[in-house]
């Protein structure tokens, strides 16, 4: 039954990640142009967009993003329901209860609410928005923490493994302090300058490269969960 339950997981987790790529690659083709920096830019750019960009109603350009906008509310919600499902198979590839238990539960946690980042797009709901991710955030990182610790600790977790959580650990942390610096000269200044000034830059292709070892994670993790138990 145990195995079972983790294979199940894991391909659930697997199809959502992979669903997930395809819709968001779908909408950075369909999207309009513009960045927080260019405005007049045309189509999407990897390192200057960043994930909610996506999912505005209209594109900094100006022009509608009625094309872009389902399937990147729809690549967003599957990417965490994804991180949701492979968290839960964390005690499958950490041995040691107290990291396995806290890696789950915080990363679960964390993907749950993260599911509602596109629902609420930061230029119309930009409260709401905000909130999410200030929720998110620190569950995602301290998940984040068990989840390096606990894979530190374990000998036969495949070295793939480790350095993919590692560079997502990495990765997801500098980029929400990254966005959290920004949040906080934008509060403080209440100035249009500070959106894009340091360190608003570095938010987008730091997001991009959280998305990308996410994005590379979720499978390693449910690779590794596999072999653990010998699930064929």
């Amino acid at each position: 039954m145990r195995a079972s339950f983790i294979r199940r997981v894991a391909i659930l987790a697997v199809a959502a990640d992979i669903a997930a790529a395809f819709a968001i690659a779908v909408a950075m083709a369909l999207y309009p142009g513009g960045t927080g920096a260019s405005l007049h830019q045309v189509g999407h750019s990897f390192w200057q967009n960043v994930l909610c960009d996506l999912a505005q109603p209209t594109a900094f350009n100006g022009e509608s993003n009625a094309a872009a906008r389902p399937f990147a509310q729809l690549g967003t919600m599957a990417i965490f329901l994804a991180g949701a499902l492979i968290n839960l198979l964390a005690p499958s590839v950490i041995e040691e209860p107290h990291c396995a238990k806290r890696a789950r539960w915080f990363g679960v946690a964390a993907s749950c609410v993260a599911v509602f980042l596109p629902l609420f797009p930061s230029e119309h709901h930009p409260f709401v928005h905000s909130l999410i991710v200030l929720l998110a955030g620190p569950l995602a990182l301290l998940g984040l923490v068990y989840w390096v610790s606990g894979i530190l600790r374990e000998d036969s977790a495949a070295p793939l493994l480790r350095w993919i959580t590692i560079s997502f650990a990495l990765t997801a942390s500098t980029a929400f302090f990254a966005w959290t610096g920004w949040f906080l000269r934008m509060f403080i200044e209440r100035h249009p300058d500070s959106d894009t000034a340091f360190p608003a830059q570095w938010v987008p292709p730091l997001q991009r490269l959280a998305l990308l070892c996410l994005v590379a994670w979720i499978p390693a993790v449910a690779r590794g969960s596999q072999a653990r138990f010998k699930v064929r």
